[in-house]
């Protein structure tokens, strides 16, 4: 069944991809980990529309939206619509403790709660069938309970609403609304609709035992946390290094692209590993690393020729993409070279800053590591290279 209130939110419109008009005050539209979608930075951002149409009093509805909080700090409002009086609007916010709610406006009894991860994009729906409200998370129910809604059309609010202060420091997309309660395999599919974002980050701006996509971090040795030229980074002292499982990350030739920052402290002979995963066999792990204090990418014995980048002290950023045999690399957001081989990568861990448990330890600073499980965009290299101002 189709929305009666679609808003993909991915660039500037004055209009609805359903035809509602949409009114915009002070927000920007930017690709956050690969999603095309607008930001509200929690200062008087707003964008506002007609709710003609949508679900009213007490029937049914569904709303579904993606959102990322970008460091929000108290009650904002994501989504709602209605007039501002008691029981009368529908009110889904982001609160300072990274949780979701939804109420109606001044009546916030028995509310349905979520707690999303707070760095990493997630999928809300609520369902309301005229008597129990369910809100989603992750296509997966997290709170129930009876509700009587007595919502009055007005008008709808994105990111803030009319004079009041509530105002959410989040970015938003895809967000819908729909006359009737959704089934299961619908609000699975809808939160399997952005599949853009990593598979794996871990940004390393601070000690952290688990990567922002929820895998696990383990420490080896003295990995420092530091800001070191505006980025905030992980420092490997040349003896340390993280590793993780490598769950879910792409095995044989599926494709994949791995972007990371790094800035050698000194050049080092033989292998230095920045960011390996994969068993480390022939042909079965994939690697970035400095030999010989020049940058360059590999399969493990099949080996592309190093690039010449053996600067010290200074920041770069680096991304491999390969579809499984084409294989691809960028510096600093440039095209490099590329090079054709068949991967077969066998899966087993993640490492960072080190392999597994050899002496190719890299001595320097690492920001920002991101593996996809897919081909990034032109425009994604752009900005992945333009994340830090160096």
């Amino acid at each position: 069944m189709t929305p009666i209130f679609y808003a993909s939110l991915k660039s500037a419109s004055n209009t609805a991809e359903t035809g509602q008009a949409l009114t915009a005050k002070n927000v920007t539209y930017e690709t956050v980990d690969g999603i095309d979608c607008v930001y509200f930075n929690g200062n008087g951002c707003e964008i506002s529309f007609s709710d003609a149409g949508l679900p009213a009093g007490n029937s049914p509805r569904s709303i579904s939206f993606w959102c990322k909080n970008a460091g929000n700090t108290s009650e904002g409002m994501l989504f709602g619509y209605g007039t501002q009086s008691p029981s009368k609007m529908v009110n889904i916010a982001l609160h300072g403790d990274g949780s979701v709610t939804n109420s109606i406006y001044a009546d916030d009894s028995n509310m349905v709660r979520v707690y999303p991860d707070t760095d990493r994009w997630f999928h809300v729906v609520l369902t309301y069938d005229g008597t129990t409200e369910t809100m989603y998370l992750n296509g997966v129910a997290g709170s129930t309970t009876s509700k009587t809604f007595n919502t009055q059309l007005s008008k709808g609010w994105m990111g803030h609403y009319g004079s009041q202060n509530y105002c959410a420091k989040a970015y938003l997309a895809n967000i819908r609304v729909y006359d009737h309660v959704i089934s299961d395999g619908q609000i699975k599919r809808l939160a399997g609709e952005l599949k853009n974002a990593p598979i794996f980050y871990a940004p390393l701006a601070t000690a952290s035992s688990t990567a922002e996509t929820g895998q696990t971090l383990t420490t080896y040795g003295n990995v420092t946390y530091n800001t070191v030229d505006g980025i905030p980074c992980a420092y490997f002292d040349g003896s340390s290094g993280l590793s993780s499982p490598e769950t879910g990350l792409p095995d044989r030739s599926n494709p994949v692209s791995i972007s990371i920052w790094a800035n050698q402290k000194q050049i080092q002979s033989g292998y230095r590993q920045l960011i390996t995963y994969g068993t480390w066999a022939a042909n079965s792990a994939v690697a970035l690393c400095y030999v010989d204090g020049v940058i360059s990418y590999g399969f493990h014995t099949y080996d592309c020729t190093p690039f010449d980048n053996s600067d010290v002290g200074k920041w770069h950023h680096f991304l491999l993409t390969s579809n499984g045999e084409q294989n691809q690399f960028y510096i600093d957001g440039n095209f490099a070279g590329e090079w054709t081989h068949q991967r077969n990568t066998v899966p087993e861990q993640i490492t960072i800053g080190r392999r597994d448990n050899t002496d190719t330890y890299f001595h320097g600073f690492i920001a920002g590591c991101r593996i996809y499980d897919r081909v990034v965009t032109a425009g994604e290299i752009q900005q992945l290279a333009g994340e830090f101002d160096v």
